[in-house]
């Protein structure tokens, strides 16, 4: 247990509750985000934001997956090949029986898309909603936090 943490947490209580034990449930009722999920990612539904996009970045990504280059991308054929390897990846997830990106695997497609964020085929709103998909709020103190918490954390120097 953290308990400048918690000591830092019980200051920043306001008002002041009455009690430690309703400080406690205060401070058991708090939440964290956290960007990296904790449980798989559905692919419909990545796959649902970039599809409803009104910048059609589905469509850019599946025309940028089936050509090697196109005249609207980087000229350096390194770039275009990351380019249509990110583009492929992205298809690939996307008509597979793959139903959910793992934890694990959620960095490597989230870098894969912000290749073909940086080269214009997938919006930046489309970015940012597919990440918000992996946001997830966990409470603040596990295990929840009791009386003999606080006690211990306000005792110590």
């Amino acid at each position: 247990m953290d308990y400048a943490a918690l000591r830092a947490a019980y200051a920043a209580l306001s008002p002041a509750p009455a009690s430690l034990a309703d400080a406690a449930a205060t401070l058991n009722t708090q939440t964290r985000t956290s960007m990296l999920p904790v449980a798989p990612v559905p692919v419909a539904s990545v796959h649902g934001v970039l599809l409803l996009a009104p910048s059609l970045d589905w469509q850019r990504i599946e025309t940028l997956a089936a050509t090697p280059y196109s005249a609207g991308w980087p000229a350096s054929p390194a770039q275009a090949d990351m380019l249509v390897a990110a583009a492929r990846n992205a298809v690939t997830l996307a008509t597979s029986q793959v139903t959910a990106i793992q934890p694990a695997d959620w960095g490597g497609f989230l870098a894969s898309l912000s290749v073909l964020s940086q080269a214009g085929a997938v919006s930046a709103a489309s970015l940012a909603a597919v990440q918000a998909l992996a946001v997830f709020a966990q409470p603040a103190w596990s295990p929840a936090l009791t009386v003999g918490d606080l006690q211990t954390a306000l005792a110590q120097p």
